[in-house]
């Protein structure tokens, strides 16, 4: 979070709401989901999912 709180800090209101933040499915835990929250910050992942449905 240290990355996005310097960006934060860097971008405009303007410019931080229109901001779409691309990332890996690393960024995608509990308290990374927390702090996108609370910085109201837009996120797009790939996140894979192993199906249950899945042959073996």
């Amino acid at each position: 979070m240290k990355f996005i709180k310097k960006l934060r800090e860097a971008l405009s209101k303007e410019d931080w709401f229109k901001l779409l933040y691309q990332a890996d499915s690393a960024l995608v835990t509990k308290d990374n989901l927390d702090g996108l929250v609370d910085h109201e910050l837009n996120f797009l992942s790939r996140l894979l999912i192993q199906s249950a449905f899945q042959e073996n």
